[in-house]
């Protein structure tokens, strides 16, 4: 069974933060028949992971997944595998979601509301 560790000193939140990514490859290894022992976790089993959160999530969550394996990885090269699979792993790449612009007419809806003089004034549809 995966057993790991934070690096470094971490603040509760953080490890709470990091701590579900591990908890998720967990997941994906057993859901997939692949062994969970931290010394056959493989880089492709997690690049295979990654890959599955980028079907399934915002690329932004497959960003947060990678360092979070990262940081916890180094407890498996120091308690339980002489090699950290991460080092072989690169970061997903991220995807780039335009922000929708605003139309001129809309601009100029959003600056009347706020010109009215009472809040009821300044909600607009």
């Amino acid at each position: 069974m995966l057993h790991y560790v934070f690096e470094g000193s971490l603040s509760e939140c953080t490890i709470e933060t990091y701590s579900p990514a591990a908890g998720q490859l967990v997941a994906h290894l057993e859901a997939h028949g692949r062994p969970r022992q931290a010394d056959t976790i493989s880089a492709d089993a997690i690049r295979e992971f990654l890959a599955r959160v980028l079907e399934t999530r915002a690329s932004a969550t497959a960003d947060q997944r990678y360092p979070s394996l990262a940081h916890c990885s180094p407890g498996w090269s120091v308690r339980e595998i002489s090699e950290n699979p991460m080092d072989r792993v690169d970061p997903p790449r991220l995807e780039e979601q335009p922000v929708p612009v605003l139309l001129d007419s809309e601009l100029r809806a959003v600056l009347a509301a706020g010109e009215a003089k009472s809040f009821t004034g300044r909600i607009f549809v």
